[in-house]
């Protein structure tokens, strides 16, 4: 195998004399040593299974993953112990990823520590036991296409193209004999690519990650016009690139977590491409994929859990992404600077998406694998993002901001399967806290997706007759930087949607038009953080028995109020007081909800009427405590 044109082993051995590269090199001999003493067997060859189930059916957050353990299963939690199928199926599959994780920490100590032969030999042995036992692995079809070692074809993606790229990092250290590397194309790159390149048909985050699998594969075989077609063809890389984002730059899942996972498969490819003299980090939209995303983190870094978007991810979590663009665009640098300054230091990350994290701290933000391989050898002076208020017309999303608040409108087009259909929903941000957010998903595996994560009414939006909205598109009206306007016209059949937000010093004011052919009941929700306080004349309400979200709202309390009346989050730090216009038969339901899980619990209030046509209109007032 030819050794890489893209990795400057001196820039890494430069940069390993700095204290934070020095400080990461430790934390991976420690983790590397921890992983073989924990398992110091061959990758396993039974079935594993899609990692979405490796949550907790209570409480909806992930299973702690323990090597040692492959039958046993812990929620973080609630201290539950899930045994047997799915979850040791999707053990297997975590534990591949930890042995791929460990190759690239081996690959990289490799190089520093050249006279210790134990890093070149795991390398050797783990890459060719998947090369000689590749046809043992049965081929399974789940959820997101065909795979062997992984459950579906989208992982076995990335773990062909973490593969490729472990052997071009190791190239230079003669590991492999010629026949050995013959013996990896013949028996894991060639059954690779013919399972995977079939897959290959829509413009899809899934299908981004295969193209970029082909290329690897074209890469390891040296095959030039399999990567052209990879790159050029109908479903390659530039079409991925161009057809798959907005004219903003916005991947059209709109989720933080896809847009950033579709430019990490994008990013895959093009240092591939760069090995072969093919420079497409220069693609403008690429550039505006990577700096665009950036203006939707609120002031704390986190990212909107828009549609299947995980929640609590932040835009400091990304600095591998920028770590590798940043010698390509000068403007990234200082804004790494900024990132490094305003986190803690977290675990490393690796440079695969199989999984993402190493188990230790380093006390240096800036130690991770990206930076110490793809990195600038130094950054200048931070320079924080610019706060202001923005439209991503084509997107669909506006922000208005001022120094203290921050009302988010979401009124994107069709996102395709992962998408929320939540056309004109909003979250707000006062005061350093993110108090009413869009709930993102959890694991697809388990009920809460489904039940809560998705529904209509686990986002801030309107409901008609309990239904979920269809797939369809919305449009701005009007927007001057102060306030925003926009319309869905075909979310529900014969439904006009129409909001206008006005956003003001210390709150904003809302005002939701619904228009309906038919008498139709509609349904006006605001979830918060905090408890409900207010004068209206409540009493206990049966709880709802219909689906879509709404069996999964509890401890209702409700009055018919015709008149203007107030209701009140109250939060330490802030209060939010929501002052509403009357209208005649208005049922005023307040209780509890979940939130990005069943451990997160908000407050909400619903106002129901029954009407061919109706304006919400509420001015709300937030202040710091």
């Amino acid at each position: 195998m030819k050794k890489s044109k893209t990795i400057y082993w001196e820039e890494v051995l430069k940069k390993n004399t700095q204290p934070w590269a020095s400080s990461l090199a430790d934390a991976m001999k420690q983790d590397f040593e921890d992983h073989i003493n924990a398992w110091p067997k061959d990758p396993p060859l039974d079935r594993s299974e899609w990692g979405h189930h490796y949550f907790c059916s209570d409480c909806g957050v992930k299973l702690k993953f323990d090597m040692t353990s492959p039958h046993a299963h812990i929620c973080p939690e609630c201290h539950k112990t899930f045994t047997g199928w799915p979850y040791d199926g999707a053990w297997c599959k975590i534990m591949h990823s930890a042995i791929v994780n460990n190759m690239e920490r081996a690959a990289v100590l490799a190089h520093i520590s050249k006279s210790d032969a134990k890093y070149r030999k795991y390398i050797h042995d783990n890459i060719l036991f998947y090369a000689n036992n590749y046809d043992k692995y049965e081929i399974y079809d789940r959820y997101a296409g065909k795979g062997k070692v992984y459950p579906q074809g989208l992982s076995e993606a990335i773990f062909v193209i973490a593969i490729e790229r472990i052997l071009r990092m190791s190239a230079d250290l003669n590991i492999f004999s010629e026949s050995e590397y013959n013996t990896i194309a013949q028996s894991f790159f060639i059954p690779a690519l013919d399972l995977i390149k079939p897959q290959i048909c829509y413009i899809h985050n899934i299908h981004a990650w295969m193209q970029s699998a082909v290329a690897a594969c074209a890469n390891f075989l040296d095959d030039k016009n399999l990567l052209k077609e990879a790159i050029y063809g109908e479903y390659g890389w530039i079409n991925q690139l161009e057809k798959g984002t907005s004219e903003e730059g916005i991947w059209y899942e709109i989720s933080a977590s896809y847009h950033y996972y579709t430019l990490e498969a994008l990013l895959s490819l093009a240092w591939i491409a760069l090995e072969n003299d093919i420079n497409l980090f220069e693609h403008p939209t690429l550039k505006k994929m990577a700096l665009n995303y950036m203006l939707l983190a609120y002031p704390d870094g986190r990212l909107p859990a828009f549609n299947d978007g995980w929640f609590n991810r932040n835009i400091l979590d990304k600095c591998d992404i920028y770590e590798q663009l940043a010698n390509f665009e000068p403007s990234i640098k200082p804004l790494l600077s900024w990132m490094y300054a305003n986190m803690n230091p977290m675990p490393y990350t690796h440079l695969n998406s199989l999984t993402n994290s190493g188990t230790r701290t380093t006390g240096y933000s800036r130690a991770s694998l990206s930076a110490l391989i793809y990195g600038p050898v130094d950054l200048p002076e931070a320079e924080p993002p610019v706060r202001k208020s923005f439209l991503l017309k084509d997107t669909g999303i506006a922000v208005l901001q001022n120094d203290n608040l921050r009302v988010t409108l979401k009124f994107t087009g069709d996102g395709g399967g992962h998408d929320h259909n939540d056309k004109n929903s909003i979250e707000v941000y006062a005061y350093d806290q993110l108090i009413s957010y869009d709930v993102g998903t959890t694991g697809y595996g388990i009920a809460f997706t489904k039940e809560w994560s998705r529904s209509s009414i686990a986002h801030n939006m309107v409901c008609i007759n309990g239904r979920p909205q269809k797939r369809s598109k919305a449009s701005v009206l009007n927007y001057d930087g102060k306030s925003v306007c926009a319309q869905a016209s075909d979310a529900y059949e014969g439904v006009c949607l129409e909001r206008s937000i006005l956003l003001e010093e210390s709150g904003f004011k809302d005002i939701y038009g619904v228009r309906c052919a038919s008498e139709s009941q509609i349904d006006w929700v605001f979830h918060c953080k905090g408890q409900v306080e207010t004068d209206l004349p409540l009493v206990d309400k049966e709880p709802f028995t219909e689906g879509n979200g709404y069996d999964q709202l509890f401890d209702l309390k409700h009055t018919y109020f015709d008149g203007e009346f107030t209701v009140s989050f109250l939060h330490e730090g802030y209060r939010l007081d929501m002052h509403f216009e009357g209208e005649k038969g208005t049922e005023v339901i307040i209780g509890k909800c979940y939130g990005a899980d069943r451990t997160d619990i908000l407050s909400f209030i619903m106002l129901r009427r029954k009407r061919k046509e109706t304006v919400f209109s509420q001015q709300t007032y937030i202040t710091k405590q």
